[in-house]
């Protein structure tokens, strides 16, 4: 892949909402500890989180901090082992799962990935695509 290629240097920002959701997400997974938390606690430590991570500027996209993109990726990371999910819908608990500990790598690959994409954006602060 050519990162100079327009349609990527044109499209590489567009999942960036995404992928801060998914850091932040894995970045709360991370300090679960063996008791968790409700599904409502969960939902408000990573929000709370993101809100922090957008004051310092760590993410900047304030519509990755949604409810949905922050349920799929607790999803995600059941299906990884990352979490385990018990309870229904309603009384959800959230629990550090049998692969929490691979949390920390996915959490350096997610915040890697977003300093590549923003240095894609820096390198043409001229252009209306990146603004």
């Amino acid at each position: 892949m050519n990162a100079a290629h327009p349609l990527l240097r044109s499209t590489a920002f567009l999942l960036d909402h995404f992928c801060e959701a998914y850091w932040m997400v894995a970045r709360t997974v991370e300090h679960l500890d063996g008791d968790g938390l409700s599904g409502k606690k969960f939902l408000e430590a990573v929000r709370k989180r993101y809100d922090t991570g957008l004051l310092l500027g760590e993410v900047q996209r304030p519509e990755g901090n949604s409810v949905v993109t922050i349920e799929n990726a607790l999803n995600r990371y059941a299906e990884m082992e990352l979490v385990e999910l018990a309870g229904g819908r309603k009384e959800r608990v959230v629990r550090a799962g049998l692969k929490q500990s691979d949390a920390r790598a996915l959490c350096e690959r997610l915040a890697q990935h977003l300093r590549r994409s923003a240095a894609i954006r820096l390198s043409d602060p001229a252009s209306p695509l990146f603004n």
